[in-house]
């Protein structure tokens, strides 16, 4: 029945990734999914060397190598689902749709969770130790991506509900409805602190599934998604139904090997206020 599979495969394209997701703020490269199973992302090498004349003739070259960062391409399964042929005429509700609504949100939890343990970064000069997600911890972040020369526009920072509440309960009256008032729903955006678009998902978790926060800026981070692919196989003669399954094929990582413009932040009650 190719016609309920394309209502379906649109539905999926149309549904799966909305504006306002964090993984829609990064560097697009889903274009090169489809080239094979590892992307590559050129990294510039260091800048050249700059020196005040007068130079004695003549100077010696040195050659700048340019190195890359790669990342590889995962694959993410709905498992089938059976949909038994009397569902169509005695339920009181769209059975499909429902498949369909739940099979969207599962590829979405797990892309999401996919892209966090990605662009995470590990190297311990750019974890962030806090004591508590304040106001005064958001400015430190700023402080430290100023210092580093990151563009101030597009910044963002993601929190779980648990550091979102931190942060909003450390706020005074005047500072939260500043904040509130700088919300962008359409982009999932919370509000803006010290130049921070802030985001929130009920959980933000590490590779090793400890609680953590997420800054980064929307150049320094990389995402590529393939397109959803939809697998039906109505009236199985096996199952007395139809059966169901969905995939997709992403991928993402830091832009730089030394993750510049990216930040984990960590809860450390020893760590400094």
């Amino acid at each position: 029945m190719a016609v309920t599979k394309e209502i379906w495969l649109n539905h999926i394209v149309e549904n799966l990734f909305p504006d306002n997701s964090f993984m829609s703020h990064s560097f697009n490269a889903d274009a090169f999914v489809s080239a094979g199973k590892v992307v590559h992302i050129p990294n510039a090498a260091a800048q050249p060397e700059v020196a005040k004349g007068p130079l004695g003739k003549p100077v010696t070259a040195k050659a700048l190598t340019d190195t890359d960062v790669d990342f590889a391409i995962d694959e993410l399964y709905v498992k089938p689902i059976y949909m038994e042929n009397a569902d169509k005429y005695e339920l009181s509700y769209d059975k499909r749709e429902s498949v369909l609504s739940r099979s969207k949100n599962a590829l979405d939890e797990a892309m999401a969770k996919l892209m966090l343990a990605k662009w995470l970064p590990t190297q311990a000069d750019r974890i962030v130790k806090v004591k508590a997600l304040t106001r005064k911890a958001v400015r430190a972040l700023q402080l430290r991506m100023n210092k580093e020369n990151i563009p101030q526009a597009e910044r963002y920072l993601l929190l779980d509900a648990d550091m979102y509440d931190a942060l909003l309960g450390d706020l005074t009256e005047a500072q939260s409805n500043a904040f509130l008032a700088s919300a962008d729903a359409a982009k999932g955006v919370l509000g803006n602190l010290y130049g921070f678009n802030i985001m929130m998902r009920s959980e933000v978790k590490d590779a090793s599934d400890k609680p953590c926060a997420l800054a980064w800026h929307k150049d320094y981070v990389c995402r590529a998604a393939g397109e959803h692919e939809l697998f039906a196989k109505d009236n199985d003669p096996e199952y007395y139904g139809d059966v169901l399954s969905a995939m997709v094929r992403a991928g993402g990582a830091p832009m730089r090997k030394d993750s510049l413009g990216v930040l984990k932040v960590v809860i450390d009650a020893t760590a400094g206020a």
